[in-house]
């Protein structure tokens, strides 16, 4: 149903994979759930660097085989710009993959 899709951050897919009860109960409650490829790289790299990279590749693949995974394109670019734009002209920067991750959200409007 429209307005009950969800974009999981990273920080969000990570308390899923630990079976975080609140963000378990949340995610079964939406429509389509999504991750973006920024998600996606970022929870390859947290694999890569752990002490089970095997063990946790095949948790993420496992994980994401429920999600729809967002591409950006030329129109997240231009959203990302602008979301860049406003955080910096406020004193507001947060981490660059937290912007792409919100355009993609706003583009979708998720």
């Amino acid at each position: 149903m429209p307005g009950n899709d969800l974009l999981l951050d990273t920080n969000a897919l990570v308390a899923l994979l630990k079976s975080d009860a609140s963000i378990h109960s949340l995610v079964s409650a939406t429509g389509t759930r999504r991750v973006s490829l920024f998600t996606v790289g970022e929870m390859h790299y947290g694999a890569e660097k752990s002490a089970r990279p095997e063990a946790n590749r095949k948790a993420l693949a496992t994980a994401l085989a429920s999600f729809s995974i967002l591409i950006p394109d030329t129109a997240t670019a231009e959203t990302f710009g602008r979301v860049f734009a406003r955080l910096r002209s406020k004193g507001r920067p947060i981490p660059t993959n937290d912007i792409w991750i919100a355009a993609l959200a706003i583009q979708h409007d998720l």
